[in-house]
């Protein structure tokens, strides 16, 4: 699906985002190929994509069909027909998602119902595959060396990337600490990058209650206290003097920023279990129903 719409971007048949619900009408059947080619974005948005698409460019036209008719599928449009050739039942699939989105289910979809139809696949099939991290690995002490890991939750904040995993190894003769830290990032499609850093801290403090060390920044100074009766790690975050600014790199921050390490795999499932709540509703309406069935089922079947 991905070529498929690189492709139809190439083309001028859709764009990364269609937002326009009101341009101006076009008589598209009387056009020529030239001049639906140079129509813009917003003027193909409310054209029927295949039929426009078979008069502009018949290769990549062939391309679209099959993208509409996989998107269709994964949010099970269409269930009451055979699912193959589910292409030949492509029109039945798209009245449905026309009349679940509120649009007029004349069974031709539009350029920008074709994106919102793209992202929502899109959605399902990310949430589908969640990515865990590893699990917590508590503060061991051998000799010189100290180990701990695990992920990082902000306190009363929204982490940018939820999916993190951090490795602390400490070496008390050195007073110093190296940290890995991978992070995943993972955007509105179904696939994520991974970026892996790694940087040195120095350990300002190491007694038999705890290991503190420091990180200090342009603009911001954080420190990491590991609490080896407790197995405790938190971090903080402030700021670093009147560096930080407008035409800093980071904000000021208004407060100081509290982070914990916690077991990662036991956070990211619940949040993968929330987002995956959120895409099941970007299903059918008649999937939705079914799903809701069988819950009501199962929970009948728990109380006897």
């Amino acid at each position: 699906m991905k070529k498929v719409a690189r492709a139809l971007v190439a083309c001028g048949l859709i764009t990364a985002t269609i937002t326009s619900a009101g341009a101006e009408a076009v008589n598209w059947q009387t056009m020529s190929t030239e001049q639906l080619s140079k129509l813009t974005p917003e003027q193909l948005a409310p054209l029927p994509l295949l039929e426009v698409g078979k008069k502009i460019q018949p290769d990549y036209a062939a391309m679209l069909l099959p993208a509409v008719s996989m998107a269709l599928s994964r949010l099970y449009y269409g269930m009451s027909v055979p699912m193959m050739p589910f292409e030949t039942y492509v029109p039945i699939a798209v009245r449905e998602f026309q009349q679940d989105i509120g649009a007029t289910a004349d069974g031709l979809i539009k350029a920008r119902e074709f994106d919102d139809l793209i992202s929502r696949a899109n959605r399902v099939n990310r949430d589908a595959s969640p990515i865990f991290p590893s699990t917590e690995q508590k503060i061991s002490i051998s000799g010189d060396l100290a180990t701990f890991g695990g992920t990082w939750i902000i306190e009363g904040e929204k982490h940018a990337f939820p999916v993190n995993y951090s490795l602390y190894k400490c070496w008390k003769s050195r007073a110093l600490c190296d940290v890995s830290e991978g992070i995943v990032y993972r955007p509105a499609g179904p696939s994520g990058t991974m970026n892996i850093t790694s940087e040195t801290w120095k350990v300002i403090k190491w007694d038999a209650a705890e290991i503190l060390m420091e990180s200090s920044a342009a603009c911001r100074v954080t420190t990491i206290s590991a609490n080896i009766a407790s197995k405790e790690v938190f971090q903080m975050t402030r700021n670093n003097g009147d560096s930080c600014g407008d035409d800093a790199v980071l904000p000021k921050l208004a407060s100081p920023r509290i982070a914990r390490l916690v077991d990662g795999l036991q956070v990211i499932s619940s949040l993968h279990n929330q987002e995956r709540d959120e895409s099941n509703k970007l299903l059918s309406h008649s999937m939705q129903k079914v799903m809701s069935d069988l819950k009501e089922s199962s929970e009948r079947l728990i109380r006897r």
